[in-house]
Formats: structure tokens, sequence, C-alpha cells
């Protein structure tokens, strides 16, 4: 446990230490009366002091001389002469002495002595009996903690699901055939003939397509952009609040039966010395000469009387006064525990309506999310849908026949497909330059051949002519149909359109009476609350009329404790009063007496003092001497300063083992809570309650668990009488006379 302790200084001899003290105050003493011995000469005569030894035990002794002057040693002669004459006269006068003398005194006539104050006619003491029983509680009305159900809070809407597909119709992608151009014609070739220009561009490469015109199908389907979410995970209100614990409606108790422990200690411990202190004051009085049922005795008395019911009634009052703390702290601690189970309460609420704000923010969030997610997915599902509008209308240039919900995503297929065609047409049309450059060329040189051949040409021209237009009509004829299905097509585009803007209005009203119904609860809930917390402000403003009627019930009965206290007080002055009359009355009463018998014995003194005042002649001047100052001499205070030393070096180890028990945090943790003297802790067992040992031991020492009278709570620790049988130096009596035990050496 660290390093050891400074153990306990030893205490100075206190035999040592006395006898070192008297020996300063005998040499003080010492030195104090030869400095007063001051010899001195007056006109009336000397005074001088003269060294004569020393005693046995080694004190130095000296002898005081006094002598008169001449003048006044011839008056002291003379007044001695005249003396003896005065006695010789006074020898005479002892005949008339001897006669008053033998004359007895008679006491007939002379007032008798009061022995005593009589007390039968005076008002009995009268004392107060104990405060009335305050009002320690009044009724209370509990609060409401908790409000009635709002209703359910909606937490799903219904979604109608939008149509992901439209009824299409298949575009043709061919036509019948009108048959093959008549290339050929009967006749004389001409003997020249030209090149070649190359064959006609019958087909057009597509974009995505397939070359294939008269297999190729549009695509009707495109990639699935993922389900729409219909619902949300939605997180509950809560509608309770922890309990913050239970409302302290009640204070503890009266107290008292704390009240009369304490009142009965303190009697217990005042009645005992006022009886020695009564006995000490009549045994004072009586040593003093002062007789019982003496008016000085009866008024010592009587005041003794008076403190010690100043005493009774302040034990009274101190016990009083300890009841109204001890209720006092109980009633601040249950108006302490109400407010922090109020403000618990508060706080859960607070934490309540927080987490209910919180949840509601995840449940809004979380249907953000959701509708983010569906527009998200609404996103995918028209870009998907672009894409494979965006591919089909490639397709539908070539097949014309798509689906035509994918029309808007494939116009710029359909642009790519038109250029396509205007380029094969372009290069056609350029075959067909050559064509008829070469043509020309070959009429220009086959004009004998031309003309040989021109019925022929013109009729191959005529049927080609024919077989063209065939084709064309043909060709007008599949495009037509192919754009009477997709105006079918966007129609039902345009329906599945119409129909799922339906649905998503139907979902934004049903998700806006969602909220408008939750909206509904949360109003009826805030005015459930309102309600509540309005019942309980009257509760609270009925609780603190039964409080202010408790109040003044209590003041009522400490009005009524005082009237009669006044009452008693006042009867008791009546009292004192009369016995002071009383004895005044007796006091008089003996003074007559008195006076009586002086006059008596004057009668009786006269011859003597007749006799007295012939011996007694002149008086001598005596010398008068000056006072000379008188020297005090202060001896060292060395039990003081030992003690104080020994005091301090005991202040010092302690200081030091507290302040090691403090970095070990001990056993007990007492050092620093309790108070102490010098770092010793009280620990005597009168001082403590519900003792109970805990088996535990140290050092021997066993371990209780108690509570100090004074309060504070149950703690841990040792009683004083066994650690004084194992460890009796730690153990230490302090001014009030209980035991205090040093923590610090019971724990190192």
């Amino acid at each position: 446990m660290g390093k050891k302790a400074p153990s306990v200084p030893a205490p100075p001899d206190p035999v040592e230490t006395a006898n070192a003290q008297a020996s300063a105050n005998r040499e003080t003493a010492i030195s104090q009366g030869a400095m007063n011995m001051i010899n001195q000469r007056t006109p009336y005569g000397n005074l001088s002091y003269d060294f004569r030894g020393y005693a046995p035990d080694g004190t130095p002794q000296y002898t005081a001389t006094q002598t008169l002057s001449r003048d006044q040693q011839a008056l002291l002669d003379q007044q001695t002469g005249l003396q003896r004459q005065s006695g010789d006269i006074a020898r005479h006068q002892l005949t008339e002495a001897q006669n008053a003398l033998s004359r007895p005194v008679n006491m007939a006539g002379i007032p008798f002595q009061v022995q005593q104050v009589q007390r039968d006619n005076l008002p009995d003491l009268r004392f107060v009996d104990t405060a009335p029983r305050l009002q320690q509680q009044s009724s209370y009305s509990p609060l409401r903690s908790t409000v009635g159900d709002a209703g359910d809070i909606q937490r799903s809407v219904r979604v109608a699901n939008a149509s992901p597909t439209v009824q299409t119709s298949q575009a043709a992608t061919g036509f019948g055939d009108v048959g093959g151009p008549q290339r050929t014609v009967s006749g004389q070739m001409a003997g020249t003939g030209f090149g070649d220009a190359g064959e006609l561009q019958r087909t057009f490469s597509f974009s995505n397509l397939n070359p294939n015109v008269a297999t190729d199908r549009a695509t009707t389907r495109f990639g699935d952009a993922g389900d729409v979410r219909r619902g949300y995970a939605v997180q509950n209100l809560g509608t309770q609040l922890a309990d913050a614990g239970a409302v302290q409606r009640k204070i503890g108790g009266d107290f008292t039966a704390e009240r009369n422990r304490i009142e009965q200690a303190l009697f217990d411990r005042l009645n005992p010395q006022l009886q020695q202190s009564r006995a000490a004051l009549e045994s004072r009085l009586i040593n003093q000469g002062i007789t019982p049922g003496s008016r000085a005795y009866n008024t010592g008395i009587d005041e003794a009387t008076r403190a010690a019911n100043d005493a009774r009634l302040a034990v009274i009052a101190n016990a009083g006064d300890e009841q109204s703390r001890l209720f006092g702290m109980q009633q601040a601690a249950g108006q302490f525990a109400n407010q922090a189970e109020l403000q618990a309460f508060n706080e859960a609420l607070a934490r309540g309506s927080f987490s209910n704000q919180a949840i509601t923010q995840n449940n809004q969030q979380a249907q953000n999310a959701a509708m983010f997610a569906n527009q998200a997915q609404q996103q995918v599902y028209d870009q998907a849908l672009g894409r494979g509008a965006f591919s089909n209308q490639a397709i539908a240039q070539n097949n014309a026949a798509n689906l035509a919900a994918s029309q808007f995503a494939n116009d710029a297929v359909t642009r790519n497909n038109q250029n396509a065609l205007l380029a094969g047409q372009f290069t056609n049309a350029a075959q067909q330059q050559a064509y008829e450059q070469a043509f020309g060329r070959g009429q220009f040189a086959n004009q004998a051949i031309a003309q040989n051949n021109a019925a022929n040409l013109a009729m191959g021209q005529f049927a080609n002519n024919a077989q063209e237009q065939a084709f064309a009509h043909a060709m007008n004829t599949g495009t037509f149909s192919n754009q009477a299905i997709a105006q079918n097509n966007a129609a039902n585009l345009a329906a599945g359109d119409f129909a799922n803007r339906a649905a998503a209005q139907n979902n934004a009203a049903n998700l806006a009476s969602g909220q408008f119904r939750n909206q509904a609860q949360e109003q009826a809930l805030q005015e459930l609350m309102a309600r509540a917390q309005l019942e309980n402000v009257s509760r609270g403003d009925a609780n603190a009329n039964a409080m202010a009627q408790a109040n003044l019930y209590n003041a009522t009965q400490g009005l009524s404790f005082d009237q009669r206290l006044a009452a008693a007080q006042s009867s008791n002055a009546a009292r004192t009063q009369g016995w002071n009359e009383q004895a005044a009355n007796a006091a008089l009463q003996n003074a007559a007496r008195q006076q009586a018998i002086n006059e008596m014995l004057l009668m009786r003194q006269t011859p003597l003092n007749e006799i007295a005042a012939l011996t007694g002649g002149n008086q001598v001047v005596g010398p008068t001497f000056v006072n000379t100052p008188a020297i005090q001499l202060q001896a060292p205070e060395l039990m003081d300063a030992t003690y104080a030393t020994y005091q301090q070096q005991l202040n010092n180890a302690a200081m030091a083992r507290q302040q090691q028990a403090q970095q070990t945090q001990g056993l007990f943790g007492l050092l620093g809570s309790l108070g102490g003297i010098g770092g010793y802790i009280f620990s005597d067992r009168r001082l403590k309650t519900n003792i109970h040992p805990t088996g535990a031991y140290v050092k021997g020492i066993p371990l209780y668990r108690f509570e100090y009278k004074w309060g504070g709570g149950p703690v841990v620790g040792v009683m004083a009488d066994d650690v004084a049988a194992v460890m009796p130096h730690a153990v230490m009596m302090t001014p009030s006379g209980f035991l205090a035990v040093n923590y610090s050496e019971v724990l190192k």
C-alpha cells in the first residue's frame, strides 16, 4: 500500500514536563521576590530587608526590619505610659462591667427570625406540554403521467400499379413480289457495247436492324427497369413514456420518536450536571457562611432553579428544533425527489417527442426514399422505354411495325434508316447517272444499233417502268398499313400513359389522405396532451392549496403552543414575584430583629467600650512606606509549549497518514467525508446507530455497517473500543468525551 506512513510521535512524559514547569515557576517566584524587596527610608521610619540564609528546600529567606524615627519613638514611649495609667482606671471600671454582664440577655419582645419562606400560598410552577403534533402531509392528487390513445397512424397507402406494357400491333415487314424487271430486250446487239454501270442497289443497310427485311421483327419488349416500390418500412411512433419513478406523496414521519430520543438524551446529560451544580452551589453557600433559609441562600437557590428551568426549556426547544430540522430535511428531500421525478418525466416526454419526431422524420425519409426509388424506377423505365423506342424506330423504318410505345426513342434510328435509304437512293442515282452516261456513250456508239433495237428497248423500258410502278405501289401499300399500325400503337401508348398518370394521381391522393389522417391523429394527441397538462396544472394547484392549508394548520398549532408557553411563563413570573415579596418581608423582619439585638448588645458593651477607650490612648503613627512597584515575571509556559509541540507533531503525523490514505483510497474513504480532529475520525459506538457486523475483518478488527446519528447514510467502518483492544495508539479521547480513531493507522 505504498511507503510506510510515519508513526505517531511518543507523547511527552507528564511528570517530567510538570517538574520542569514547577522548577521554572519556583525560579521565577524567587527572582520576582528578590526584585520586589526594596529598602525604604521615610520621615517616620525605615524598612530594610536582610538575607538570613536558605530554607531546607534551598529557597532563600529574608527578614524585614522596621525602625521608627526619634520623634515617633518618643511618642511611642509616651503612649505606652498613658496606656498603663488608662489600664489602671479600666480595672476600677470592671465592677460596672461585671454588673452589666451578670444580667442575662432578655430576648422577649424581639421579632422572631424567619428561617424560610412559605411556599404553600404560591402558585405552582407551570410546565408547557410537548409541542403540538404538526400536520406532516396533506391530501395530494397524483399528476397524470400518460395521455389517451389518439389513434393509429396510417403508415401505408394503396398504390395502383402502373401498366408496364401496352398492346401493340405487329407491323408488316414485307409485301408481295411484284415481279422482276425486264433486263433484256430482244433485238440486235450493238457491236460496240458500253461498260457495265453496276447493279442497282436494291437494299440499304439499317442501323441496328436485321438486314433481312422480310423476317426482321420489331422489338416489343425492353429490359426490366426494376420493381416499383409499393411500400416502405415504417417505424411505429412511441405511444408510452418510460416510468420516471413514483411521486413522493408523503413525508417519512413526524420524527416525534427521534425528538423524544434526543430530548431524553439531552436531559440524561443535563440532569446530572444540574444536580451536581445544585449540590456544589449548596455546599459553596454553606461554606461561605450563608445558612439555609436565609435571604442570600434562597436567592442563590432561586437563581439556580431559574437557570435549571431555562436549561430544561432550552433542551425542549433544541429537541423541537431538531424535529423541525429533520422534518424540513425530509420535506426538502421529498420535494427534491418529486422535482427529480417531474424532471425525469419531462425528459422522458421530451425524449419520446424527440423519438417520435425522429421516427416521423425517418418515415418521411423512408417515404421520400420510396418515392425517389419509384421515380428512379420510373426514370429507368422511361430510359429503357426510350432506348426501346429508339431501337424500334430504327427497325420500324425497315419493318414499319414495331412497338409504338418505343417510337419516341426510335426517332433517331428512323432518321438513320432514312439517311441510309437516302444514301441507297443516292447510290442508285449515281449508278443511274453512270448508267445513263454509259448508256449515252453506248447510244453514241450504238446509234446504229439503237435504231435497230429502238423498238425492243422501248418495249423493255416500258416493261421495267411498269414493274417499277407496281413495286412502288406495293411499297406504298405496306407503308400505309404500317402507319396505321403505328397510329394504333401510339393510341395504345397514350392510353397506357393516361392510365399510369391516373394511377399516380390516385396514389398521390391516397398519400395525401394518409398524411391528413396522420396529421389529424397528431392534432388529437396534442389536444390530449394539452388536456392532461391542464389537468396536471389543476391538480398541482389543488396540491398547493392543500399544502397551504397544512401550513396554516401548523402555524395555528405553533401559535397555540406559543400562547400556552406565554401563559406558563406569566404564571411562573407571578410565582417568582410572590416568592420575592415574601423573601423581602422575611428579610425586613430579620433586619428588625438584628437591630434590636444590636441595641441590646450595645447597652451591654458600653462599659467595655469605655474600658477600651481608657486603655486605647493615642495611637502611634507608623511609618507609611511607598508601595514599591511589583515586578511580575512570567514563568515560561513549558507545559503548553511541550504539549503544543507534541500536538503539532501529532497533527503532522495524522496529516501524512491522511494523505497516504487518500492516495491509496483506503477501504472506507471516510477521511474526506467525516468530521474529525487532527486526522482522527469520530468512531465512538455511542455516536452510531443501526450497527450490523459485516463479517469482515482488518488486522483482526471487525468491520460494521452503521449510520451516524447526525445522518449521512450508511458507511462501513470500525468501532473505537474494538480498535483500542488491538491498536490503542490509534484511538484518541476527544475533548467532547467521545473516542476517535486514526483510520490511516488502521489501514496502512
